[in-house]
């Protein structure tokens, strides 16, 4: 019998775990009164602004990453290539 209860609980605790990840549950929380049906144009844009930085800079990590792997490879070190054209 605990076994059949078991996923319910599962299912339940992962509802709970993923709410609204929008801005305007974020901005409840610390207190700003807003509608989630009709949230304010000035929150919607901070939330378009700030997911826009989250892929550029994630997108310059990635690069840096790529690059700095790139410069200590051997194929750099040895002055020879490794059959990628860069």
């Amino acid at each position: 019998m605990e076994e059949a209860e078991r996923p319910i609980e599962e299912e339940k605790e992962e509802s709970e775990a993923f709410g609204p990840l929008t801005a305007t549950a974020y901005a409840q929380r610390i207190g700003v009164r807003t509608d989630p049906r009709d949230p304010p144009l000035w929150l919607i844009l901070v939330q378009v602004l700030a997911g826009f930085a989250a892929i550029v800079v994630g997108a310059e990590l990635f690069a840096g990453f790529i690059d700095r792997a790139w410069r200590g490879s051997a194929c750099a070190t040895m002055g020879r290539g490794c059959g990628w054209a860069l």
